[in-house]
């Protein structure tokens, strides 16, 4: 069975933290930022300031850990 993120085509997309966030059904960006402090979610550094996920990444954390909350 293939997941959301395969089937949207997104597994080579770029997301924000606030997409990530929404995308898992989180209500704050604050758990991606714990999700990144486990190392349990990669972040691709493109500035200093600006981080994004990349979508397989994004993938292999729903599959990971069994799907969205």
């Amino acid at each position: 069975m293939q997941n959301a993120v395969s089937e949207a085509g997104l597994r080579y997309y770029f997301f924000t933290k606030k997409e990530v966030a929404t995308f898992l059904k989180y209500k704050s960006t604050k758990s991606i930022d714990r999700l990144v402090s486990a190392g349990k979610l990669k972040p691709t550094r493109l500035t200093d300031k600006a981080i994004r996920f990349y979508g397989k990444d994004v993938e292999a954390l729903l599959i990971n850990t069994g799907g969205m909350k």
